[in-house]
């Protein structure tokens, strides 16, 4: 039977409100479901849970059935542990997950991921963590802008992320504005509008194809709570390709849900014999008054 049901799992997403992510899986499927954001500097987490079954509290943050284990450089490294506790619901920042380990993400280190339980087919992914970019950065608080000036590495495809967050306990996303035509801005709000040149949103992603090996200059602007004077954190990320695509058709789930009319996207993922994404990047950090 090729019918096709809609597995989804509870996961927090970066936007400004908890989302479910949405996989096209085969009926009486026999694979695993895994989520693992690497972000070096960071220990690494992951959430996994059989694919076809909904999210449970006591079942999957005590979950000893499955077995995830941690490789690099052909030798397994760590285990993960089932993580008995949520991260903190209210931070908009922190994905959803039901594993950890003691391993902090590295710049430029490959790792594999591994993902056994009985009865269902082990999973697998490899992923490799790139190198930071140091932009020069420019604040043009008259104007709410900010200018990143990037010099792209032409030996190797790169892409990258920007975010502006809100240094508070929730950690809000910030809504951001860009005029540049290799820029390309998810998570739009419709009452945030630009003018026709422009494309508002709360992620921006480029990709170094429309400027490989040169240095581009790249203007946003941002959207402060009114009258506050909150410390704002831009996160300038260097991503995998594997992250760069998962993200771009995340988005492109996200305006599908909201559209009735239109069909179910499929997440773009890079788990072998599973479901899901083993994705990594490293985050440049810029923190600055809004006004």
């Amino acid at each position: 039977m090729k019918k096709c049901i809609f597995y989804t799992w509870l996961c927090l997403l970066f936007i400004s409100c908890q989302k479910e992510n949405t996989y096209t899986v085969q009926a009486n499927s026999k694979k695993l479901v895994i989520e693992s954001y690497l972000t070096a500097g960071d220990t690494i987490k992951a959430f996994c849970l059989p694919a076809g079954r909904h999210f449970d509290y006591n079942i999957d943050f005590n979950d000893t059935l499955t077995q995830l284990l941690l490789w690099a450089d052909n030798q397994i490294i760590d285990t993960l542990f089932p993580t008995l506790r949520l991260p903190n619901m209210v931070n908009q920042s922190q994905p959803l997950y039901n594993f950890s380990s003691q391993t902090v993400a590295k710049q430029g280190a490959t790792y594999r991921l591994t993902a056994l339980r009985d009865e269902l087919v082990p999973a697998a992914s490899l992923e490799s963590i790139p190198e930071a970019i140091v932009p020069q950065v420019n604040h043009h608080p008259e104007s709410k802008k900010i200018s990143l000036r990037i010099t792209d590495d032409a030996s190797q495809e790169n892409f990258y992320a920007i975010q502006f967050i809100n240094q508070t306990i929730d950690e809000e996303i910030v809504e951001l504005l860009a005029y540049h035509p290799s820029v390309e801005v998810l998570y739009g709000n419709s009452d945030f509008i630009p003018d026709d040149e422009g494309t508002s949103g709360k992620l921006a992603l480029i990709s170094d194809r429309f400027f490989n090996g040169e240095t581009q200059t790249f203007d946003f602007y941002y959207r402060p709570v009114s009258g506050s004077n909150t410390p704002i954190k831009l996160v300038l990320s260097a991503l995998s390709k594997n992250y760069y695509q998962y993200e771009l058709s995340k988005a492109s789930q996200y305006s599908i849900s909201i559209d009735l009319l239109s069909e179910i996207g499929n997440l773009k993922g890079n788990i072998e014999n599973g479901y899901g994404a083993f994705i990594g990047k490293s985050d440049y950090n810029y923190s600055f008054f809004p006004l």
